[in-house]
């Protein structure tokens, strides 16, 4: 039996909410109040909560807007095209910008762990596109065949009588 691609398989947030600046605000607010309440609970001090315009304050900010937000809205444009493996499959990257950002800001050593997981996780990587492309040709040679079938077979007329016969 043949069956068409399925396009724009999505995850069922980015289905219920098909707007991605939306679903990355709302995303960003259920974070917002979450800290806020933990904060209340686990910080007795009032003097603690106040808030004062120095990195306490714009670290914070800057890492909600810049990190978080922006990274959930490309999430969410990745998942929305590719599907979601891609956006599983390139998180690791992070930690390896991470390395090299503190090897070339902070001047940190690296290390043989250091190198020895990085190229793991690019070959990881790797192996992950690689199967996603011969799935990709794979559906692509199947499409195909259905399409050979369907012009190769009877014509409607006689299809459609012998449902008249029946």
């Amino acid at each position: 039996m043949c069956t068409g691609a399925r396009h724009g398989d999505l995850t069922v947030t980015i289905k219920k909410y098909p707007a991605p600046i939306s679903l990355t605000s709302l995303t960003c607010l259920m974070g917002t109040l979450q800290a806020a309440v933990m904060t209340l609970v686990l910080e007795h001090k009032a003097s603690s909560r106040r808030l004062n315009w120095d990195i306490r304050l714009l670290a914070p900010i800057y890492s909600g807007i810049m990190i978080f937000g922006v990274t959930t809205y490309v999430q969410t444009l990745v998942i929305r095209r590719k599907g979601p493996v891609f956006t599983t499959a390139f998180r690791p990257l992070s930690t390896i910008i991470v390395a090299v950002m503190g090897l070339v800001i902070l001047e940190e050593a690296l290390h043989l762990g250091d190198i020895a997981g990085s190229i793991l996780i690019f070959l990881g990587l790797y192996m992950i596109l690689w199967g996603k492309k011969k799935e990709k040709e794979k559906k692509l040679k199947k499409s195909e065949k259905c399409d050979e079938g369907i012009k190769n077979g009877p014509p409607i007329t006689k299809i459609e009588e012998n449902i008249a016969k029946t």
